[in-house]
Formats: C-alpha cells, sequence, structure tokens
C-alpha cells in the first residue's frame, strides 16, 4: 500500500464513523450504562436494610457456645456459595475442636477427632465437585455430633464406649488413607484427568463409609445403654426394699401385740 494510503487511512475511518452517527450510539451506550447503575445501587440500597449480609470465614470468632446451635446454621448450604462453603467448614472445625478440649483424658476419642479435622482439611484438595464436599462435611457433622451424645457425663468411659470409639477411629484412619491416596494422584496431571471418574467414586464411597461408621457407633452405644438399663431394672427388682421391710416388720409386731389371749 502506497504511504499516502497509509497515512490517510485513520481520517478516512473517523470521517466514515461519524457519518455513521458513532457519537449518538455512544451517547445511547453511555446513556444506558448510566441508567443500569443507578438501578443497580437502588436495588442494593433497598435491599441492604433488609436482608442480612453473607457471613465471612472471619465470623467464626463470634459463633455461640452451643455448636449444634452453629451446625444447624449452616446445614442448608448452596454448592455453589463458597462463602456459605466457608462457614460450614469453619464451623465443623469449631465443633472438632471444642470435642478435643475434653478428649485429653480420653485418647481414643482424641485419635478420632483428629482423623475428621484431617477429612475436613483434605476434601477440598481431592474434589471440585462441591456438592460432593458438602456431603463429606454433612456425614462428619452427623458424626460428631453423635460423638458428643455419647460422651460420659464423669468423663469416665465406659467398657463399651471405649470400644465403639476404637471401631470408630479404625474406620475414620481408613478413609485418612484413602484421601491420602487420591490426593497423591491428583498431583499428578496426567493421572487426576485419567482417574477422575474414578476419585469421585472413591468420594461417594467415603460418604457411604461414614455413614457405615455412625451407624456401628451408634449401635453400639444404645445397645450398651440398653443393657446398663436392664441391669439396673434387674438390681432394683431383687434387691430388697427397706421400706417394705421395716412395714412389715411394724406389721408383725402389732399382730403380736394385739393378739388376743
Amino acid at each position: 500500500m502506497p504511504p499516502h494510503k497509509a497515512f490517510h487511512l485513520p481520517q478516512r475511518l473517523l470521517t466514515t464513523a461519524a457519518r455513521l452517527g458513532r457519537p449518538r450510539i455512544s451517547l445511547k451506550f453511555r446513556k444506558r450504562v448510566t441508567q443500569n447503575a443507578e438501578d443497580a445501587s437502588t436495588n442494593t440500597t433497598a435491599t441492604g436494610s433488609h436482608s442480612t449480609p453473607a457471613p465471612s470465614s472471619s465470623s467464626a470468632l463470634s459463633f455461640p457456645a452451643n455448636f449444634a446451635d452453629v451446625i444447624a446454621e449452616t446445614t442448608d448450604v448452596a454448592p455453589s456459595n463458597r462463602k456459605s462453603r466457608e462457614v460450614a467448614k469453619e464451623a465443623l472445625l469449631l465443633l472438632l475442636q471444642g470435642l478435643v478440649a475434653s478428649a485429653d483424658a480420653f485418647p481414643p476419642l482424641k485419635s478420632a477427632v483428629g482423623g475428621l479435622s484431617f477429612v475436613v482439611d483434605q476434601v477440598e484438595l481431592v474434589s471440585s465437585n462441591k456438592t460432593q464436599v458438602l456431603d463429606v462435611y454433612a456425614r462428619i457433622r452427623i458424626i460428631a455430633e453423635s460423638i458428643a451424645r455419647a460422651m460420659p457425663v464423669d468423663d469416665t468411659p465406659s467398657p463399651a464406649h471405649e470400644a465403639a470409639l476404637r471401631a470408630l477411629t479404625s474406620e475414620i484412619e481408613a478413609v485418612c488413607i484413602t484421601l491420602r491416596d487420591i490426593t497423591h494422584e491428583r498431583k499428578h496431571f496426567v493421572k487426576r484427568y485419567i482417574c477422575a471418574k474414578l476419585h469421585r467414586a472413591q468420594l461417594q464411597d467415603i460418604v457411604r463409609r461414614l455413614d457405615n461408621a455412625d451407624a456401628a457407633f451408634m449401635r453400639t452405644m444404645t445397645s450398651s445403654a440398653e443393657a446398663n438399663g436392664a441391669k439396673a431394672l434387674d438390681y432394683l427388682r431383687n434387691k430388697p426394699c427397706e421400706a417394705c421391710e421395716r412395714g412389715s416388720g411394724a406389721g408383725n409386731l402389732f399382730f403380736l401385740v394385739g393378739r388376743p389371749p
């Protein structure tokens, strides 16, 4: 292309754009953008006074002392809501920390809670499916609540309690080993792509195993409670009533004294 044509090309483009009405189009576009911005600010102002802002991860510091209430607030979490997932994770970790604080005199409990904390930290690293992550969170929440309900009042575990916790800890450790293997495979891009379907199936299996572990733990604790209740009832039935014995002795004495000669 000759130099003089290359020099006059920008001027021709400007003339053509002006002839097509570029300033008018720009003005309409600017007006539309301004109107959309005003509408957005109006909606934000109107809904800001009625809606509650989404909690951030720092709000874990202001969680109530009742851990059950904290977990109940994060039960219904949208998988696409990143902030809600973070709050659910922080609430779970807070619940587990509360259990660890009471596990000094109970080593099996500390091992089980440590394994659950590892699962909470690792599950997001081994799955991009947020629904599966929340499913694992829900199972861990159920197990943590079961452990908290089964805690003895006097911090003195029964043999059945220790056996149930050891079985639960063993299953949780097996889940942790599976998560470590998945994490190791996902470090390699090729293995991550090839084994993606296998990893999804393994996470579904982890959810099932956590369900079974919680069910077995609760069955053991329920059976132990029923056995203790049966022993207490049997003891009360076979133990002689002192008041009845005193009443029976007084009746015999009255019978002897009041008997006519």
